[in-house]
């Protein structure tokens, strides 16, 4: 008999990070023949009207007229899972309970009162060290801790006691991220085939340096004018973002607005396009309604479209002062596009396992969780940006089939 495996996700079907990966691992073992149940933290009972889901799936947010909704809402930790899980955990009865996200969003697996019924295992982002100590006591709890990156190995095994940790690989779908015709592709979205398009797949979130990003390509414009009327930076992001950057102010601020191109879908004909930077919203050149939106975590391209994005540009550059997990870096090498990132936290790893540019960096204390962060070198960024087709550059691809996937092996024994 097949072990119970619940996965406790955000609902492998967003447009997020996290998303992906659930997505991953939960086609991985329902293929491998587990019995597998998702309980879906952000997910609801009228989703199940738009996806095929073929494991049990267990909904943990209520729809907003259900009377338990403003219950739903008296806890910020319940839209975590921690609202439903005890429920969900009684009635699926699993041997295993699987969490792959920031830890006091999983805190709920490891306290809850029936944990010693399940084997508990935590796939952490961990994207910086020293990590708090609230959350080394978490970790202790686990039966099995499985981080998404080598230096996130490296950091659990020098700041817990604990053996069961190991790594928990990810790679991409190389039927899916390819190498593409980038003239057809450019010529499929209405772009220019001969641009040269720099670009980043990052959510709009603070520890994305999107300032920083946005004036060095500002810099890059005034160093080669001749490029000027022909070189575009790519920014593939939900915007506004309550949490984010005020992306459209710092387009005005460092003059580049007639050179940064962004996806758009359209509310009314779900129309998806690329298009000069209009703001929050613009007029869709399918329906001509004014209803363009950027793509956030509900509504957005596909996987097919998204390798497409990669595709669509020569230089992919992740500007961030951390990761976890850093997807967009293995997809963008997979795609064929030249890509760079600083070596540091997840993105170590990326570097190392792919052979991508390395960006110079600095590392620095954060004053709001006291941990160290890095701060790319613009300068460097700015050199590679106007050299990067005359450098050296290798590049290997991770594939699906190279998931570490031995925590389960070692969860059943």
């Amino acid at each position: 008999m097949s072990k119970r495996i619940l996965v406790c996700s955000e609902a492998h079907y967003l447009n997020t990070g996290y998303g992906v990966m659930y997505k991953q691992i939960l086609d991985r073992l329902h293929r491998d023949g587990y019995e597998v149940a998702e309980h879906a933290t952000y997910g609801k009972i009228s989703h199940l009207q738009n996806h095929k889901i073929p494991w049990k799936f267990y909904p943990n947010e209520p729809e907003g007229d259900d009377p338990e909704h403003s219950d739903y809402k008296s806890n910020i930790l319940y839209q975590f899972g921690l609202y439903r899980f005890d429920k969900v955990v009684l009635h699926f009865k699993p041997d295993i309970v699987f969490g792959c996200r920031d830890i006091w969003m999983d805190e709920h697996i490891v306290n809850s009162p029936l944990s010693k019924y399940y084997t508990s295992i935590l796939a952490p982002p961990i994207d910086s060290t020293p990590q708090p100590v609230n959350y080394l006591a978490s970790y202790n709890k686990a039966d099995y801790l499985m981080p998404l990156s080598d230096w996130g190995v490296e950091v659990m095994k020098s700041e817990i006691r604990k053996q069961n940790i190991s790594l928990l690989g990810f790679g991409v779908d190389l039927d899916v991220f390819k190498p593409m015709d980038k003239v057809e592709i450019r010529k499929k979205w209405g772009l220019n085939p001969d641009a040269q398009i720099f670009g980043t797949v990052m959510r709009n979130q603070a520890r994305k340096l999107y300032p920083a990003l946005i004036k060095t390509f500002s810099r890059f414009l005034d160093e080669h004018p001749k490029q000027r009327n022909n070189t575009y930076l790519y920014l593939h992001a939900a915007y506004p973002d309550k949490r984010g950057w005020n992306l459209s102010e710092l387009i005005t601020e460092y003059g580049v607005h007639s050179n940064v191109i962004c996806t758009y879908c359209c509310s009314v004909c779900n129309h998806k396009f690329i298009r000069q930077w209009s703001d929050a919203k613009t007029t869709c050149n399918n329906c001509g309604s004014i209803a363009g939106f950027h793509p956030n975590v509900l509504v957005g391209l596909s996987r097919e479209e998204l390798a497409e994005v990669y595709n669509i540009m020569d230089f992919y550059i992740q500007y961030s002062e951390k990761e976890g997990g850093g997807f967009p870096i293995v997809e963008a090498a997979a795609c064929g596009v030249y890509t760079c990132a600083p070596p540091y936290t997840a993105m170590k790893s990326a570097v190392k396992n792919l052979d991508i540019f390395e960006l110079d960096y600095i590392v620095r204390r954060s004053f709001n969780d006291q941990s160290d962060i890095c701060t790319p070198n613009d300068k460097h960024l700015l050199t590679l940006m106007g050299s990067y087709r005359k450098l050296p550059y290798y590049r290997r691809y991770m594939s699906e089939e190279e998931y570490n996937i031995q925590w389960i092996e070692g969860a059943l024994e």
